[in-house]
């Protein structure tokens, strides 16, 4: 039987993706490996305009973070960076009903993360945009600092986080012949939401696939004290490691 180690940490840089979504939201071909086919667009629906934004006359970008199944559903997403949190909540619920061409490597698809950044347009039009025409200079010339959105760090929270409730994965018994064969150490990444819910979950690193799924099949049961900065709950960035020791 195998006994897991699980050892939490915060991961303090910017918000990474998956080698999956890098290569997905890579603009140059040369980036992607051979075997890697990225995720696609392919059907998107309106966004519902925030009625505080067009009551202003304002318009903006938001950049938000898809998890996408082996059939092309969108599972989640969550804001990343927006010239007004309300650009980025208004397109997140629209891209949860986009449907997508799946990522696929070696021919077989598979669930992966990608990047979706947009114009959204007063008259419920959005732009999709490319990764080199989201900058940041483009959310500043937008609004104002004071209204900008983005994930925060988590040394920039006012409480270190902490977990309410954590789940370790087992072994399933199919696998207990190679138990022994099962070893070595997964790396997730996720956001955790203003309400303490792991959202978007991906693997940025492991040393064997099984393990991976493993460790993604119980992330998203995990539950966090809300994260506060300023007094007001956020979007925070973090890692995990999850180690499989015999």
């Amino acid at each position: 039987m195998h006994r897991l180690l699980v050892c939490f940490s915060i991961f303090l840089g910017a918000v990474l993706l998956d080698p999956v979504a890098k290569a997905a939201t890579s603009t140059s071909p040369a980036d992607l490996p051979p075997e890697f086919t990225p995720a696609e667009i392919l059907k998107t629906t309106p966004v519902n305009y925030p009625y505080t934004m067009s009551a202003r006359g304002r318009e903006g970008v938001a950049r938000v973070l898809v998890s996408i199944d082996e059939a092309g559903r969108a599972l989640d997403a969550v804001p990343v960076d927006a010239s007004h949190r309300d650009f980025g909540e208004a397109l997140a619920r629209s891209v949860r009903k986009w449907s997508f061409q799946p990522a696929r490597w070696q021919d077989e698809a598979i669930r992966s993360r990608l990047v979706v950044s947009a114009e959204l347009r007063l008259g419920r039009s959005i732009v999709i945009l490319t990764r080199t025409d989201f900058t940041s200079n483009r959310i500043d010339g937008m609004t104002s600092p004071r209204d900008q959105f983005r994930v925060v760090r988590a040394d920039e929270l006012d409480q270190p986080l902490r977990a309410r409730h954590t789940v370790a994965p087992g072994i399933p018994e199919e696998w207990e012949a190679e138990a022994a064969e099962l070893v070595g150490t997964v790396m997730l990444d996720f956001v955790i939401d203003p309400n303490g819910n792991v959202r978007v979950p991906g693997v940025r690193s492991a040393d064997d696939p099984r393990l991976a799924a493993l460790a993604l099949g119980v992330i998203e049961d995990w539950k966090f004290d809300p994260p506060v900065r300023g007094g007001r709950p956020v979007y925070v960035h973090v890692a995990q490691p999850f180690v499989f020791d015999p």
